[in-house]
């Protein structure tokens, strides 16, 4: 990371803790790394809880590194896996879902169940997702929380700004209505 890239990064204290989560796939395409590369910046004694939701096993050499790297911050644990059932229960454990991908995404599932549970949801600026934090920048990511821990009402503000997620009904019905335009070109 380059010198002062985080000088406006500046570490409060404020005592109300937010839980924080990460759910997806532990290869680095998905960016866990760079959510905890910002709480490294925003110091260990930081009053918030992160819980990170993946399978090991996607990509050990990766999750062994993020293993290292938690270890390093006391408010940081590794979740595990879940069942497709579970996930509306382990959102609702949560105050923030935070999705840093480093790539394209094809609109993720666990965005969409995230705003069909009204979490709030900063997410990278990648295609396919809305623009919250650039990709990989974990300065930008640690201002956002910090921003959230000194003022909790502001996660309102991150709650599903879209309205409803699009049904799979709605999604098909209007494929069907711009499909015959994509083929007249």
């Amino acid at each position: 990371m380059p010198q002062g890239f985080c000088e406006a990064v500046e570490i409060y204290n404020l005592g109300a803790q937010i839980r924080i989560g990460f759910i997806g796939s532990f290869n680095r395409a998905k960016g866990a790394h760079v959510l905890l590369e910002a709480l490294a910046l925003l110091g260990p004694m930081t009053p918030l809880e992160l819980v990170l939701y993946g399978n090991p096993s996607d990509d050990p050499d990766y999750a062994t590194q993020l293993r290292q790297l938690a270890d390093t911050l006391p408010q940081v644990r590794l979740g595990g896996v879940f069942g497709f059932e579970q996930v509306f229960a382990v959102l609702a454990q949560l105050d923030l879902l935070v999705v840093p991908s480093l790539s394209r995404e094809n609109a993720p599932f666990i965005v969409l169940q995230a705003l069909a549970s009204g979490l709030p949801l900063p997410l990278s600026y990648v295609k396919g997702m809305a623009d919250q934090v650039r990709p990989g920048n974990s300065c930008a990511l640690a201002g956002l929380i910090q921003q959230l821990e000194q003022y909790p009402q502001r996660l309102a503000a991150l709650v599903n700004q879209g309205g409803s997620p699009r049904t799979i009904t709605d999604y098909s019905d209007h494929l069907e209505q711009i499909y015959p335009q994509l083929v007249r070109g």
